[in-house]
């Protein structure tokens, strides 16, 4: 039933529990201080 992609073509997106689009980019600053500080030490590409 899953697209390949959430944000793309996904005909359950909306109602599923996973939904990278409701993770990520509907609410980002539940992620910023757990996610993106933790990769810091990386540096740029």
């Amino acid at each position: 039933r899953a697209g390949t992609r959430c944000t793309v073509d996904c005909p359950i997106e909306a109602e599923c529990p996973q939904s990278a689009k409701k993770y990520f980019l509907d609410y980002p600053e539940r992620w910023k201080a757990y996610a993106w500080e933790c990769l810091e030490y990386l540096g740029e590409p």
